[in-house]
């Protein structure tokens, strides 16, 4: 009882760490709830652009599904012009091509990013930074917008900066759908998470789910929080403390 007792202790404030299962649990926050857009969006119909070019990190699958399913409606209308804001290489654009061939991607990252450096070379692809003409180009041409673990890593101030910038996509009637950690209150913790970032970032930053609601209101927006999250475990947050993080996915439309 006593080895157990200190295994947990040790566990507890990180000195020992679990290994982490290499898929993640979809769960669902009140069930029942709708998974139909989920599952649809896990079942390509058609090949991928570039069967080989996909990320390896575990649970891509869902996290392309669930992003996807977020602008399910924008993409069963077509034609789709998505702007994945913090795009890393272009994977989700070459998941989206597994579903429709009808599509123009526009690729995003801050200036400093080396993922730029590897990306998709195809017609249906552009590229650039943050401050491009690029950025100019799509925020005025997308009809659907996703961003996928970038509100996760900042402060709500520079969140709302970014959801003012591409917030037209949603008033002229497409969608956005953006990950975040969710809690009571704002938190950001542990800095420095991306080093090529223009702007401050943390390993983990919780927004509200008031602060996304009066963004909204004051745009005459909706947001949905989708029935589902990626959940991440117990995570240090602090030299003796752990919370359990995940993942969850908002859609904002008018």
């Amino acid at each position: 009882m006593f080895k157990q007792a200190l295994k947990n202790l040790l566990i507890q404030t990180g000195i020992i760490r679990i290994k982490e299962p290499t898929d993640r649990d979809w769960l669902t926050a009140k069930p029942p709830q709708d998974y139909s857009a989920l599952e649809k969006y896990l079942h390509p119909t058609q090949e991928f652009f570039f069967p080989e070019f996909k990320s390896k990190a575990p649970g891509s699958k869902q996290w392309y599904a669930a992003l996807l399913s977020g602008i399910n409606e924008t993409i069963e209308n077509k034609p789709v012009k998505l702007l994945d804001y913090g795009c890393g290489n272009g994977a989700l654009g070459n998941y989206l091509s597994g579903f429709t061939p009808d599509f123009q991607y526009y690729g995003l990252e801050p200036p400093n990013s080396p993922m730029l450096e590897n990306v998709i070379k195809h017609g249906s692809f552009k590229f650039g930074h943050f401050n491009s003409d690029t950025a100019t180009l799509a925020i005025e041409q997308s009809n659907c917008a996703t961003l996928g673990s970038v509100f996760t890593h900042l402060r709500w101030s520079d969140c709302q900066n970014i959801l003012e910038k591409l917030s037209p996509i949603a008033e002229r009637g497409g969608e956005i759908c953006f990950t975040c950690f969710l809690d009571n209150e704002e938190k950001c913790i542990s800095g420095n998470h991306y080093p090529y970032s223009e702007i401050e970032t943390f390993h983990y930053s919780f927004i509200t789910p008031k602060q996304i609601e009066g963004f909204c209101n004051q745009r005459s927006l909706k947001q949905e929080l989708l029935p589902y999250y990626y959940d991440l475990g117990l995570r240090k947050i602090g030299l003796f403390s752990k919370t359990n993080v995940s993942h969850r996915f908002v859609r904002v439309f008018r």
